[in-house]
């Protein structure tokens, strides 16, 4: 999946999804970069729910999505969440 990034509300989205999932079920979920550094608690928050639910949290090479048809600069991460 691939939510909007705005005012945070990817996090949203992707508890949202995740908590639709069957046991078993896998997620993966593009998500920005400023998921890892931001200090805000809902971002903290956030980061202490993935701990046991994600099995990959990379970055994605800079600009991977400067010539997607919806043109975008933000740096991003690849999830993918296990329930």
């Amino acid at each position: 999946m691939n939510p909007p990034f705005v005012k945070g509300s990817e996090m949203t989205h992707i508890r949202y999804t995740f908590d639709r999932l069957v046991d078993g079920g896998r997620l993966v979920a593009i998500a920005p970069e400023s998921i890892e550094f931001r200090k805000d608690r809902k971002y903290r928050e956030f980061r202490e729910w993935l701990e046991d639910k994600c099995v990959v949290n990379d970055p994605l090479p800079q600009g991977s999505f400067l010539n997607s048809d919806r043109s975008t600069g933000v740096n991003t991460r690849i999830l993918v969440l296990e329930r």
